[in-house]
């Protein structure tokens, strides 16, 4: 028995060895620097995601992608000032000439779904590309529309004009590689290049005009009304040739479009994870649609307001289209420039809830200086409307610039591409629609039309303050 207490005693002193004073400073040493990697790493985990709320993509490649937004929107409004002479040229009447404008971004809303389709599995640059080339196309045949002398033609040319638009691409572009924090931002500048567009179309085709008259060239190719389409056909080669040179593909794209954000899944017998439960929330949909009709709004008043401005310039007034075309950008301009102003002093700050209330608010008071008073004077009838049109243009675009991003921020990551979809789509339909109503409206009704759409917009808004809460699903 003593020798088998002496074998068990020694048996349990070599497994259970005394722990010395240096082994036991080098296994806390130890665990200190294993703690110290998990802080570390946390950190770098918290930067890397305020990095990517802040993300920006480069300056150059951005500004190539906005010069996109501004010829496409001046592609749309260049023919204003002469679609009606071109309209009566090739035997067609007013309802021609507001097809002839609204048929382009009409066009554009059934071109975004084939546009979105085809950008999730290419590159921007080669849909970019791709489109613009059946832009210039679209153009040339627009100038050689007289030749057919047949009305259809003109048409045929600005539907394949507004299929390519791409109106969906620099919205999607935004959400996709600007961070949640920055893109309220870079969807004011967003908005200030389609502004700016509209005000650059009317002054490209006083340019033009200035141009066929100095050359006192007249013929059946080159003329005032076949002059747009050369021009901006010119415009989009140059663009093409800088856009190849200068953009540069962002590298995530393709993870960002073909993935959708995985979620952490939880282990067997433990439950679901609070991610899962937060994403298992039910999201409302009345946030997004109120956004979605503010830009729609938006699109309706924008076109509604330039054509209408044009044929009270010309038929009213009796100015010719040079005069009109500058009134017009001059007015256009204004708006644009605000944008570019409220997207610098939104650049720190997200009051995007408030900011669309306010705007919409203040465009349905500028309507008001729209309605027909009966002003005898000339320069009365001139001052009230421009100052009315300038406002409303300014406000209602601004509520736009709100309304975009917001409705991106009010669904969860997975709905972010389709919410943008829906908002593009709302947005060109509306222009369409307000290419046709305008050419149609009169003093007497101009006024409470542009009103009644501005205080749908405002009370909409006011009515679901508390639905436009941002998710925290979103990124």
């Amino acid at each position: 028995m003593a020798i088998g207490s002496e074998a068990m005693a020694l048996a349990i002193g070599s497994e259970f060895t005394p722990v010395t004073a240096s082994e036991e400073a080098a296994h806390q040493a130890s665990s200190s620097e294993s703690n110290g990697a998990a802080a570390a790493e946390a950190s770098l985990e918290d930067t890397k995601e305020v990095d990517d709320e802040m993300s920006m993509p480069p300056k150059l490649s951005l500004c190539l992608i906005l010069c996109m937004a501004f010829l496409t929107c001046a592609n749309l409004v260049i023919v204003i000032p002469t679609a009606t002479g071109y309209a009566q040229v090739l035997g067609g009447n007013s309802t021609l000439s507001g097809l002839l404008i609204g048929v382009t971004p009409i066009l554009a809303s059934f071109g975004v779904f084939g546009t979105y389709w085809v950008v999730k599995r290419s590159s921007f640059s080669t849909v970019i590309q791709c489109l613009n080339f059946g832009v210039v196309c679209g153009n040339i045949l627009y100038a050689l529309a007289e030749l057919t002398g047949w009305p259809f033609t003109i048409l045929f040319a600005r539907s394949l004009i507004g299929f390519c638009g791409g109106l969906v691409i620099p919205p999607f572009y935004i959400t996709q590689v600007v961070g949640i924090k920055r893109r309220s931002e870079v969807m004011f500048y967003f908005s200030a290049a389609n502004v700016l567009g509209m005000a650059a179309g009317p002054l490209f085709a006083w340019l033009v005009e200035e141009v066929v008259h100095r050359l006192q060239i007249e013929n059946l190719v080159w003329n005032t009304f076949t002059a747009p389409g050369w021009f901006m056909a010119a415009m989009y080669l140059i663009y093409m040739l800088l856009f190849g040179l200068l953009f540069q593909e962002p590298p995530a794209t393709q993870a960002m479009i073909s993935t959708e954000a995985k979620e952490p899944e939880s282990r067997p017998g433990t439950g679901p994870s609070p991610l899962e439960l937060v994403d298992q929330r039910h999201t409302s949909l009345v946030g997004p649609i109120v956004c979605i009709w503010v830009t729609t709004v938006a699109g309706i008043l924008n076109t509604c307001c330039e054509v209408y401005a044009v044929k009270m310039a010309q038929d009213y007034w009796g100015w010719t289209i040079a005069n009109s075309a500058l009134f017009l950008s001059a007015i256009v301009f204004v708006a644009g420039a605000v944008n570019l102003l409220m997207g610098r002093l939104t650049s720190k700050s997200q009051v995007d809830q408030l900011g669309l209330l306010l705007a919409s608010l203040l465009a349905g008071a500028s309507a008001v200086l729209l309605l027909d008073y009966g002003l005898g004077s000339l320069a009365e009838q001139v001052a009230v409307f421009a100052l009315g049109l300038t406002l409303l243009l300014s406000s209602i675009n601004v509520a736009r610039s709100f309304a975009m991003p917001l409705a991106t921020k009010l669904v969860p990551l997975k709905r972010k591409q389709r919410t943008s979809l829906w908002a593009m789509i709302g947005m060109s339909m509306g222009r369409g629609c307000g290419a046709i109503l305008g050419s149609a409206l009169t003093r007497a009704t101009f006024g409470y039309v542009a009103l009644g759409f501005c205080l749908s917009a405002a009370l909409s808004v006011a009515a679901c303050q508390r639905k436009l809460k941002i998710d925290e699903r979103a990124g």
